[in-house]
């Protein structure tokens, strides 16, 4: 394995669209060339047909922000079903159209939400914390019918030609399941849709959030695992000690603004997770005010201390 340092940046308004978000991903690879692209939907893709309501808001990351939640009521979770829906067509269309536009060298990565996370979603942490305790078994069915639709998903975008995913689990923060709740409802199908990446494609786990379960890192797994470098979780001592699985490096922002403290800050970060080498990035996505020609600078920086 080799040092790497790829960026990515949500493309609200854009991400709407197939042919403009392929444009927009194009450009920015172009334009800060980093070691692979990853193709960044709109964080609500996977469930926008699945009822609700989302906006982008102005969020400076480029989120959207839930104006109105699908599940309101148990009963609700039982009208979920485990097809893939024309937006989520349309994002793999965006994947086949940016796979054939790139260098065949270049690597394509895609972000896939994980079932639990997506539950979250269509709820709200509330309300699907509540229901977790008063209705588990309509909780229970729809996290298997959007497992089923994540394993069938991730078929199209193998066919489509990407090449790595990044599983984004927003659920896996104390801040959103208690302990128990995690090894009850998620792990199970966190562990499923990790399995079918990895069988098909290199594969990120980025856990999301402060107080992350330390169960949901996986003990033994060819994932490379994300998560940010906060005091409320992890220490990269602690990370090695709990697992296999090689750390992707998340540096903070404001180490990427001072490229004079890279050499500092990587070395000490390799020895603390006892790696030889790692993929470079951010802790999240990147805000969209940052200019692409500074990440390129930042880039083209790392890759002179780490060669």
């Amino acid at each position: 394995m080799i040092n790497q340092v790829a960026f990515w940046k949500h493309e609200p308004v854009a991400d709407q669209q197939a042919t403009s978000l392929t444009a927009n991903t194009l450009m920015f690879y172009q334009q800060t060339g980093g070691d692979f692209v990853k193709l960044t939907p709109a964080g609500n893709y996977q469930i926008a047909d699945r009822g609700g309501l989302a906006h982008w808001c102005n969020d400076p990351l480029g989120r959207r922000s839930f104006i109105k939640r699908f599940i309101v009521k148990p009963d609700d979770w039982y009208t979920l079903s485990d097809d893939v829906t024309a937006f989520e067509q349309e994002i793999v269309t965006a994947a086949s159209l940016t796979r054939q536009e790139l260098p065949s060298a270049v690597p394509l990565y895609v972000t896939l939400f994980s079932p639990v996370t997506l539950a979250m979603m269509l709820a709200g942490p509330e309300v699907l914390s509540l229901h977790i305790r008063t209705a588990p078994d309509a909780v229970a069915f729809a996290i298997t019918q959007l497992k089923l639709s994540f394993i069938k998903l991730l078929n199209l975008y193998s066919a489509a030609g990407v090449d790595g995913y990044f599983i984004a689990s927003q659920h896996c923060s104390r801040a959103i399941l208690t302990k128990d709740d995690y090894f009850r409802f998620a792990k199970q199908s966190d562990d499923a849709v990790l399995a079918a990446c990895e069988k098909v494609g290199d594969t990120i786990l980025h856990l999301h959030g402060q107080g992350i379960h330390f169960g949901a890192v996986p003990k033994v797994s060819n994932a490379r695992v994300h998560y940010e470098l906060d005091s409320a979780n992890p220490t990269p001592e602690s990370f090695r000690a709990l697992t296999q699985c090689e750390a992707v490096i998340g540096l903070p922002l404001e180490v990427w603004q001072n490229p004079s403290n890279f050499a500092k800050h990587a070395a000490d970060l390799l020895t603390r997770f006892s790696q030889k080498t790692a993929l470079f990035t951010a802790p999240c996505v990147l805000p969209l005010a940052v200019d692409n020609a500074e990440v390129k600078a930042w880039i083209d920086a790392i890759r002179l201390v780490l060669d």
